[in-house]
């Protein structure tokens, strides 16, 4: 198991270094100049001379693969540079906005993990019934509706027809605020959990060991929960750490609708304001959390069939 471990680990560390790479190079070509971004050009204007200083001083004239290089570094030390638009380190900007996405990820994939799993469990044992067409149709649509149209809709019934919920914004400890968006990113998240787990519960159920457990007088409790379900995880595990870069991806658009103060929200603003330095920042917390969880969801696979850890 340890040599599995360390065999995914070491495989992790160039995927982190090509995201992190091509999200460098897509910014890096992306028009207009990020210093001119750091002064309104409605009150004051910048001089070319105070924009080649400026340049020479964030190292912006460096060629690509030196600013990467020094880039890498720094993220690795823990440094992900100064933004040029909020004037203070990219790390403290991103350590403030982690708890509202944290909070926002964790509720939307607890919400879709746990109506996924239930509403699969239920249309595999009801197959051909009403409850299995009735979850497939629900799954069907929450697996192509997107997340920004999803929220729009919530908005527009809970908060402007119902007037139940508020409409957007950070209620610090008040769950009204978080019940639409989470919801929102949540639906399309357990959409794939839900078919996922019927087929994988369908195929479990068929198996001949199922069948003698049944005959032998067992329990159908018994027989779905402690035989058929942890076999039928394997799949459904490896789709939740899949679909993980889904809710981060989600959560961008997410927190734009419901003006939710995350890093999602930030990494949109910063992309308007030019801040490369922000927006690089934003990518490698992201990068760095979405190959965590990935390492982590391989680490769950090998514990639930030790048969992948001598593949």
């Amino acid at each position: 198991m340890w040599r599995y471990i360390v065999k995914r680990v070491l495989q992790s560390v160039p995927v982190f270094v090509g995201i992190t790479l091509i999200a460098f190079i897509l910014m890096d070509i992306v028009p207009g100049s990020a210093v001119t971004m750091m002064m309104d050009p409605r009150t004051a204007q910048m001089s070319p001379e105070v924009e080649a200083r400026l340049i020479a001083h964030y190292g912006l004239d460096d060629p690509m693969p030196i600013r990467y290089g020094k880039f890498l570094l720094n993220a690795v030390r823990g440094d992900l540079g100064f933004s040029l638009r909020f004037n203070q380190p990219v790390t403290r900007i991103v350590m403030e906005r982690l708890p509202p996405t944290a909070l926002l990820a964790t509720s939307a994939g607890i919400f879709a993990t746990l109506l996924g799993l239930a509403f699969g469990i239920m249309a595999s044992l009801h197959r051909g019934k009403l409850i299995d067409a009735i979850s497939m149709i629900g799954a069907m649509v929450g697996a192509s509706m997107p997340v920004f149209w999803f929220g729009l809709l919530l908005m527009l019934f809970f908060s402007v027809r119902l007037g139940w919920l508020p409409p957007s914004g950070w209620g610090s400890g008040d769950v009204r605020y978080l019940l639409m968006p989470a919801t929102a990113l949540g639906y399309g998240f357990a959409a794939v959990i839900a078919r996922v787990t019927r087929s994988s519960m369908l195929e479990v159920l068929g198996m001949d060991y199922i069948v003698t457990a049944r005959s032998k007088g067992l329990g159908g409790r018994v027989v779905i929960y402690k035989h058929a379900l942890k076999n039928a995880m394997i799949p459904v595990v490896t789709v939740i750490g899949g679909q993980v870069g889904r809710l981060l991806s989600g959560a961008v658009l997410t927190e734009t609708v419901f003006a939710w103060p995350g890093l999602g929200r930030l990494l949109v603003d910063s992309v308007l304001m030019r801040d490369l330095p922000t927006v690089q920042g934003c990518l490698v917390f992201i990068a760095a959390v979405f190959v965590a969880v990935n390492l982590v969801t391989d680490l769950m696979y090998a514990y639930l069939d030790p048969r992948v850890r001598f593949q």
